[in-house]
């Protein structure tokens, strides 16, 4: 983007009103951020005003609000996941009590060793195939 588009753009933002109607196009133009960011994050966070000629429009008021709204982040690309290492990690990352860990570890799985998954999603997925049905076994005859 040239500074003079830049400059322009800047401009075109600090004069909406709250009341102006955006389409989607122009609110993720408006917002701080490459398109196919603001895009996601507009329609997961803001409601439409609704619809004028077949063209979802948006109050630029109820954006704001959005916006002030969302808590600081930092990017997805700049967070790292945070490795699972302790059995209270595993039980607080599926939202059960370590006892309830400690039990169905007995039951399915013989893992004694210390735990390490490198994510929450990991735990989540190993905790999936414990559950998961076992194959009948079929005896020779």
């Amino acid at each position: 983007m040239t500074s003079l588009s830049s400059y322009m753009r800047r401009i075109w933002r600090a004069s909406l009103t709250p009341d102006a109607l955006l389409s989607a196009e122009e609110a993720c133009e408006a917002l701080p951020g490459r398109p196919e960011m603001t895009a996601p994050w507009l329609e997961c966070n803001v409601l439409p005003a609704g619809e004028i000629a077949g063209l979802v429009v948006f109050r630029w008021g109820t954006i704001l609000a959005a916006v002030a709204g969302t808590p600081a982040t930092t990017t997805p690309h700049t967070v790292q996941p945070t490795p699972v290492t302790t059995w209270r990690g595993v039980a607080s990352a599926l939202g059960v009590s370590e006892d309830t860990v400690a039990r169905h570890r007995r039951e399915h799985d013989e893992r004694t060793e210390r735990p390490w998954f490198p994510t929450t999603e990991a735990v989540q997925e190993w905790w999936r195939k414990m559950h998961e049905p076992r194959p009948l076994r079929r005896s020779a005859r």
